[in-house]
């Protein structure tokens, strides 16, 4: 099941009930999933098998040494975090970093989770490219490129088998590193700056390449703009738009402007860490990255002969309202969206045992979204805590990725039937009553296994 819910602070999350899967709110919009598994947890009337989206193919480009779902996987069960400094390629932190959030045009934190292969490289030849082309072009668009490239040999579909169908393409993202740094310099030549800087051919250079006739829209709808990606994507396929979907996040820091904006709205962690649903919760950590999955519906799915990987049971997204600021998320929206989103798939809430969670690590977002949480899930069996995933703690914030991230994490949990631990967890921040609330944060030193 997919949920969105809109906002700067708000969130995205994924549940093992309806992707057989859900994700959380906060700053963002948001969408959720629940668990595969038989027709058990349908309630009649609601759900309608034609409706449900089948996840075929999968590829990430995720920071430090996960760069593909196996490696993604072992950073997630051995509880690492891929917190580095700045490289030295991208920018000179020691030139824009001050202890003093407030401080113009610095951030507060020196470090953030980088992707470890060299932004630079592309084989542009192979895009159809030009070099003077590529070297206009934002490294989101190689990456995305590159990326479905793996995320549909990953589902087992050759180039010339796609060309000319009615697949759509969304893309989420806000990011404009590139576009920012290229206008630093008006005099310098580049010519296609214009199409290589442009938000739009995040979504249009992929559909271009692979000769997509669906619909091809960038999202930007701040953190959740991948969720909101998915969930157009899916509501295309339903309703007859398109027959596949190719759906992407994107994210990549090369430059110090976005930080400092952010540490200009207290955003980010001095320590340049996500400390999710953590007592030391104190800002969240920019990550970057690449996520692509490769959706249709289950019935041609099947008719296909197409590995499914998960089922995307139902997707939804609202939007807070007035909540006390712009960026601040609500509780009762949280709750609602989860809520209907469930309806709308016609699954029993009471057999959700994992929640993949937006869990930022800020003050004000993470008690937020665990009370929405547990207004929603409060009438779920006591027997057992409802588990909370924040992958976030591993990977940082990938901001416009962010919601694929969780989502594929989400796939993968419900693949090997175990919960990964979470990473940097201690304690629970004193806002959140766990025990109370009937939420499980800390798995640490054991996994728990879904069932």
């Amino acid at each position: 099941m997919v949920q969105l819910n809109g906002g700067f602070d708000d969130c995205d999350y994924v549940s093992d009930a309806a992707i057989g899967s859900t994700p959380s709110r906060e700053m963002s919009d948001v969408p959720q999933f629940h668990s595969i598994g038989d027709a058990k947890g349908s309630m009649p009337g609601q759900s309608k098998s034609e409706d449900d989206i089948a996840v075929i193919g999968i590829a990430l480009k995720f920071p430090g040494d996960a760069s593909s779902t196996e490696s993604f996987w072992k950073m997630l069960m051995d509880r690492r975090s891929a917190l580095s400094d700045v490289p030295q390629d991208r920018y000179n932190i020691d030139a824009f970093w001050s202890p003093d959030a407030l401080d113009p045009g610095t951030s507060n934190a020196r470090g953030a989770h980088f992707v470890r292969e060299d932004i630079a490289a592309f084989d542009a030849p192979f895009f159809s490219i030009s070099p003077a082309e590529a070297e206009c072009m934002d490294p989101q668009q190689r990456w995305l490129l590159e990326t479905t490239y793996h995320a549909l040999e990953n589902a087992g579909l050759p180039l010339d088998r796609v060309a000319a169908t009615e697949t759509s393409v969304h893309v989420g993202s806000f990011g404009h590193d590139y576009g920012v740094m290229l206008s630093r310099d008006p005099g310098s030549q580049a010519q296609h700056r214009a199409t290589g800087t442009s938000s739009a051919m995040l979504a249009n250079r992929i559909s271009w390449f692979y000769d997509f006739k669906g619909p091809s829209i960038s999202i930007d709808t701040a953190c959740s703009s991948s969720l909101n990606a998915l969930d157009s994507a899916c509501q295309g396929i339903r309703n007859g738009q398109s027959t596949m979907g190719v759906v992407a996040g994107s994210n990549i820091i090369s430059g110090p402007e976005t930080s400092a904006a952010l540490a200009d709205l207290g955003f980010l962690s001095p320590d340049s860490k996500c400390y999710s649903f953590d007592h030391r919760a104190n800002g969240y950590s920019r990550g970057e990255g690449i996520a692509v999955v490769i959706i249709k519906s289950v019935i041609r799915a099947v008719e296909d002969g197409n590995t499914i990987r998960a089922v995307i049971r139902a997707s939804r997204s609202n939007q807070d309202g007035r909540t006390p600021g712009v960026s601040q998320p609500s509780s009762v929206a949280h709750e609602t969206l989860i809520r209907q989103t469930y309806t709308s798939a016609g699954l029993d809430m009471a057999l959700t045992n994992f929640f993949e969670a937006h869990g930022t690590g800020t003050r004000v977002g993470d008690p937020i979204e665990a009370l929405g949480i547990y207004q929603a899930f409060k009438d779920r069996p006591k027997r057992h805590a409802l588990r909370i995933g924040a992958v976030k703690t591993n990977v940082g914030h990938l901001e416009g990725a962010a919601g694929l991230a969780g989502f594929i994490k989400t796939v993968l949990v419900l693949e090997k039937g175990v919960i990964p631990p979470n990473a940097l967890f201690e304690k629970p921040n004193d806002s959140i009553d766990t025990a109370g609330w009937n939420l499980e944060v800390s798995f640490i030193g054991r996994q728990a296994i879904l069932n």
